[in-house]
């Protein structure tokens, strides 16, 4: 199970054991209620979209190779009739009597899905080779530092971008042998080559770091990208995330001088005067 969790969409179950599947459970999320639930926290309730659990579906006979499950998943509209699914923690292998065979675990990959029809012959999935041959992550650190968890993304009229959260190995319980390095907000230079082939220019957001991290989730309104993130806050003795908001205009996402910090009704320079507009949340908005 990934570490940190996502409200994009969650729930790869692999067939890691016998009579398993590997089935990825959509929980919807919309904004307006994020919102509002910060507000009054009204009641609402989820439930799985049965077609998309069968579209990621990896049943036993399943030998061909490749994409057999992972963690998270935020999608991203190209604007062309197609859409892009940033996929956390995958396994790449096969699927023999209901187990993961010949599989390696990479720390993201994506898919396209071909119209807004969800089957699984409307995906293909995409990872990277290394040079042995074996499957490696589809984005890797420049620096060669750690590796890439995907965040949310956004295509606009300059191009896609992507918001990756760059991760290395420390000290820590079990579950968290990792710590957060920086985020990083990616241009695809060339999005319309398949995407083992993307080149990426990235660059690393100034106000993000281990503790302040921007990218869970995207939102495109009336021109602007409005980009959330979380801040790290000791309250009563334990870390909570609280949730922050910038923006900039859409033609300028990748000028970090336009971006702006929401701060009690007000857009202002300085991202450490943004207002928490939300308390406890998780990295990627579960």
């Amino acid at each position: 199970m990934r570490r940190l969790k996502g409200s994009r969409v969650q729930g790869f179950k692999g067939p890691s054991g016998k009579g398993k599947r590997c089935a990825f459970s959509v929980l919807a999320a919309i904004f307006l209620l994020f919102l509002c639930a910060c507000q009054s926290a009204p009641r609402v309730s989820v439930q799985p979209l049965p077609g998309y659990d069968a579209a990621f579906e990896r049943e036993s006979g399943w030998t061909g190779g490749g994409w057999t499950g992972g963690d998270g998943a935020y999608t991203i509209p190209l604007g062309d009739g197609r859409i892009l699914w940033l996929l956390g923690d995958s396994f790449i292998g096969k699927v023999e009597a209901g187990r993961r065979v010949d599989s390696r675990l990479v720390n993201n990959a994506a898919a396209l899905q071909a119209g807004r029809a969800l089957s699984r012959s409307s995906l293909s999935f995409f990872h990277r080779s290394a040079e042995d041959g074996l499957p490696a992550a589809l984005f890797q650190p420049a620096d060669g530092v750690g590796w890439f968890w995907p965040y949310h993304g956004v295509k606009t009229d300059r191009g896609l971008y992507l918001f990756l959260l760059q991760v290395e190995a420390a000290e820590g319980p079990a579950a968290f042998g990792f710590r957060l390095v920086a985020t990083w907000l990616a241009e695809v230079e060339n999005p319309e080559a398949p995407p083992q082939n993307w080149s990426l220019a990235a660059r690393k957001i100034p106000w993000a770091d281990g503790r302040r991290l921007f990218g869970s989730s995207v939102l495109v309104q009336d021109g602007f990208v409005y980009v959330y993130g979380t801040v790290d806050e000791a309250v009563d003795g334990f870390v909570r995330k609280q949730v922050v908001l910038a923006r900039a205009p859409a033609e300028r996402l990748a000028d970090f001088g336009a971006w702006r910090f929401y701060a009690g009704g007000e857009w202002v320079e300085e991202a450490e005067r943004a207002s928490r507009i939300c308390e406890d949340a998780a990295g990627e908005f579960s």
